[in-house]
């Protein structure tokens, strides 16, 4: 095999491979699929309308096992006229939950062009929209249930759900660092096999200081976040999210001392310092440059957090 042969299959590989890690979810029930091609060259992509009624899934362990993490990923597009020069907005209502007890219920609002994506046997002369995303970070259960709900005045929408292992997205080359400088801490920790491994590039985040970032979207970001153990003996910490200097969600966490004997070992003042379990949240960044700010939220539960920032490109 030559240089470029290997070289093209090993791309071929790749992609293949980026399409077999995310799993397409059928809604409950008989719902109406369109079949969408200009996604991705001769495939096609499974869509389904939301009507008034709405789409619902459930059964979804059978996508891995209990406790897994997983990546639940909502893709919406409209229907619109072809070389339409206009843009058109549409959205739908994500609600998630675990038996009785809701996760999440969020309003998703888009507003897309037209794209090369077209139905190959429904609505025949029209395409649809670029794509609306929404990812969310799950945990499988045996009641764990997802809901797709009309939003009220929102054009015809179709809604793509998949859902992926949250260990095996691959992450994008691009560093993402605050807007000044800061000192970057060192993490050390047992891995799986009881090794001692190191982390890099650890950030730390108090209450008198906030810490700064931008990305140029659309991309899918991760924080991941560790607590510094002190004698407070307070079970929760707590992390706030900013975009654009708006206020866009506050994450709490359980400040679980960690079993894999974490600590901070390039520090003077945090040296040997214990650490809680890692614990992590996705957020969507938007088409455009974006601004985004980390804190502690006043009357927090937290002295001082470490993070680290990963960055996902949209698949």
């Amino acid at each position: 095999m030559s240089r470029n042969q290997l070289c093209s299959y090993f791309i071929f590989l790749s992609i293949s491979l980026s399409f077999l890690l995310s799993k397409p979810i059928k809604p409950n029930g008989d719902e109406q699929m369109y079949k969408l091609s200009g996604i991705s060259n001769k495939e096609t992509r499974s869509y389904y309308l939301l009507d008034k009624d709405g789409l619902s899934y459930s059964k979804l362990l059978r996508l891995g096992e209990k406790g897994d993490k997983m990546i639940l990923k909502v893709i919406a597009r409209s229907s619109i006229a072809p070389n339409s020069n206009s843009r058109k907005s549409f959205g739908c209502k994500l609600v998630i939950k675990d038996g009785k007890k809701t996760l999440l219920s969020k309003e998703l609002k888009y507003n897309k062009k037209a794209s090369n994506v077209s139905s190959l046997t429904d609505k025949k002369g029209f395409y649809f929209t670029e794509a609306g995303f929404w990812i969310e970070e799950v945990v499988l259960s045996k009641n764990l249930k997802v809901f797709i709900k009309p939003l009220k005045g929102s054009s015809d929408t179709v809604v793509r759900l998949t859902m992926e292992d949250s260990d095996v997205r691959e992450k994008n080359s691009n560093k993402i660092s605050t807007l000044d400088r800061q000192k970057k801490f060192d993490i050390q920790f047992l891995n799986k096999n009881l090794k001692m491994v190191s982390s890099k590039n650890w950030i730390l985040l108090d209450n008198k200081h906030e810490q700064k970032f931008k990305v140029k979207g659309p991309k899918i970001i991760r924080i991941f976040t560790r607590s510094v153990i002190d004698d407070l003996n307070i079970p929760y910490y707590s992390v706030s999210l900013y975009e654009d200097e708006k206020w866009i969600s506050d994450y709490m966490f359980n400040k679980e001392s960690s079993n894999r004997d974490a600590e901070i070992v390039n520090s003077k003042s945090l040296s040997n310092s214990k650490l809680s379990k890692f614990n992590s949240f996705y957020f969507n960044v938007p088409l455009g440059t974006h601004y985004y700010s980390l804190k502690i939220p006043k009357g927090g539960l937290s002295n001082e957090v470490l993070f680290k920032i990963e960055e996902y490109d949209i698949k």
